[in-house]
């Protein structure tokens, strides 16, 4: 009997290039395709991009972006440059937002070069499935908010991604995107040092397959040796603008020591934790639910249940891509747990964005493992999950909210002309850095950092154009106990001596020596942060209510304030230890 022939069309990209044909050139409609993911991704990220200056660390990342100066440890000069292409070309809106709408073309990209990877990794799987696949990320609320916000956290995932594609390329063969791949490496160790280390086990096992099957080894490895250097060239930046800025700037790295410093962020990570006093099991069940929450447990048991279902298949296929798929997802989530979790804090989401996405991939890896029927139909997980997220995109209600902005605006308005305002917490700092830089806001008022008194690099920033607060930082803090000075109230407050005693509230700020004021000015004062329905905005009025009792019930205030804050506090974050230890005290 004459064998029967099965004529199949052929899939758009083979499971396995030949070495002759490593990197093909995607037909039109995968082009198309690719083109309709950074589209829709990106008009949601446009669409939804926050509305200016937010809390956290996305003020410093605007106002150092616009001066062309340096942020916190270790410095991020890509992103630097970058924002301030974006501030400088992008036709819309203010300074902070288009520093915004950069994380958005950029995570925009990613997935754009995320679906590229996939349907060259998972060529049977339905195009549509595919595509869904690489668009759920943008309505995974962690993932989301890197794309609304100034971080270096959506381009750190651009660079990740594009790491990823090109280690790839190199394992099969292809000896021209070695170079590439140096040079993507170190641009994402220029941009985050400590994220872009994650890629390193990828790059080696890409290097350890591919170059036994490349053409020319030897001179791949001789390109992309200067490749790499280049990339991590971005760190010259450092030294060339190190007292770029004036007072909107961290440290001043002009010497070798002080610009390892920077780049080690030895400074930085100082105040962490030590590793052993973390539950890591404990972090680990954390990390899990935090993930669980961002999909909501009905997409989570899908998309789980897809992975099993073609997690049989995909071992028998022996597929090294899907181990490189589960590396990414293991590493970075692996670097999260031996420190202490802040699951409110959204530079978590920044840290995991990437094992998301790589999650995902595995998840398609291993639907594209089974056979035809059930391949054709689980894929369907991917646009159900989109349907599940998408309304509970933005569960922190920080879409529009400008608080952080009114909230600081609030803050120096407090402060007596030509005063100083010495604030406590990073955001605030960073707050009234972006308030200085973007909008010219208060140039008479110098703004001094209290957790970085003691740096050589403040006093030095301040004396180009505070010389009578440079000078008075040498006398910290008696040099700042005059009717102009204002402090934000904090941690250790203790550390100021005999001068805590003296500071009164006056509304948002301590001033030395002055009345006790009316409940009433305190509800007028806080209004920024007490009608807003911002996640963070909250989170951070708590934290304010909270280090005003504290330091209210240090200096034996009167009993109606400490009433006041304690209630307020406890209204926001009930049940809080540090509360209950306040009213003990008492």
């Amino acid at each position: 009997m004459p064998r029967r022939i099965v004529h199949r069309p052929p899939v758009q990209y083979p499971r396995r290039v030949p070495s002759s044909d490593t990197s093909p050139q995607p037909p039109p409609d995968e082009a198309r395709a690719t083109g309709l993911v950074a589209l829709l991704s990106g008009a949601l990220f446009a669409w939804t991009a926050l509305p200016g200056l937010h809390w956290h660390d996305t003020a410093e990342f605007a106002a150092v972006g616009w001066r062309l100066s340096l942020s916190h440890p270790p410095g991020h000069p890509l992103h630097a440059l970058l924002t301030r292409a974006a501030q400088t070309l992008v036709p819309v809106g203010d300074l902070a937002f288009r520093a915004n709408l950069l994380s958005g073309l950029a995570v925009a990209g990613a997935l754009a070069l995320a679906y590229r990877i996939l349907r060259r990794t998972a060529p049977d799987l339905p195009r549509w499935a595919v595509a869904s696949a690489a668009l759920l990320p943008a309505v995974i609320p962690a993932i989301w908010l890197q794309a609304a916000r100034a971080e270096v956290y959506g381009l750190q995932l651009l660079l990740t991604v594009a790491c990823a594609g090109l280690a790839l390329r190199v394992a099969r063969g292809d000896d021209r995107a070695l170079p590439a791949l140096a040079l993507a490496f170190g641009l994402a160790g220029a941009n985050h040092s400590l994220i872009g280390l994650f890629m390193v086990p990828l790059a080696l096992w890409a290097m350890a397959v591919g170059l036994r099957r490349a053409a020319a080894p030897a001179k791949a490895l001789a390109l992309a040796i200067p490749a790499g250097a280049l990339g991590l060239a971005a760190y010259l930046y450092l030294p060339l603008r190190a007292t770029a800025g004036g007072v909107v700037g961290w440290g001043r790295p002009d010497t070798p020591g002080a610009i390892w410093s920077m780049i080690s962020a030895r400074d930085w990570t100082r105040g962490l934790a030590p590793a052993d006093s973390t539950p890591i099991a404990d972090n680990i069940a954390t990390l899990a639910g935090f993930g669980i929450g961002e999909t909501g447990p009905i997409a989570a048991v899908l998309l789980f249940g897809a992975l099993l279902a073609g997690i049989g298949p995909l071992v028998r296929a022996r597929r090294a891509v899907a181990l490189a798929a589960l590396a990414a997802v293991v590493i970075p989530v692996a670097s999260r747990v031996i420190y202490p979790l802040d699951l409110a804090n959204p530079d978590l989401g920044g840290y995991l964005a990437g094992a998301g996405v790589a999650a995902i991939g595995l998840i398609v890896i291993a639907l594209d493992a089974l056979p035809e029927h059930p391949r054709r139909w689980l894929g369907i997980v991917f646009p159900i999950a989109i349907l599940i997220c998408a309304p509970h995109l933005d569960p922190g209600n920080r879409r529009g909210s400008r608080s952080a902005e009114q909230t600081a605006r609030a803050r120096l308005a407090e402060v007596p002309p030509d005063g100083a305002f010495i604030s406590s917490d990073y955001a605030t700092a960073f707050q009234t850095w972006g308030l200085r830089a973007l909008y010219g806001a208060r140039p008479d008022v110098a703004p001094i950092f209290r957790g970085r008194v003691e740096s050589g690099w403040q006093r030095d920033r301040l004396r180009a154009t505070h010389p009578g607060a440079a000078e008075a930082l040498n006398r910290f803090p008696a040099g700042f106990a005059g009717p102009a000075d204002r402090y934000e109230p904090g941690v250790e407050m203790h550390r100021l001596g005999p001068l805590a005693a003296r500071l009164r509230p006056v509304g948002l700020t301590l001033a030395p020596d002055a009345g006790w004021p009316g409940i009433d000015t305190l509800k007028v004062a806080f209004a920024p942060l007490d009608r807003s329905a911002d996640h963070d905005a909250r989170r951070q009025a708590a934290f304010h209510y909270a280090q005003l009792a504290a330091h209210l019930v240090r200096v034996q205030g009167p009993g109606p304030l400490i009433d006041f804050a304690l209630d307020r506090a406890d209204a926001l974050a009930p049940g809080d230890p540090m509360l209950e230890a306040l009213r003990r005290a008492r």
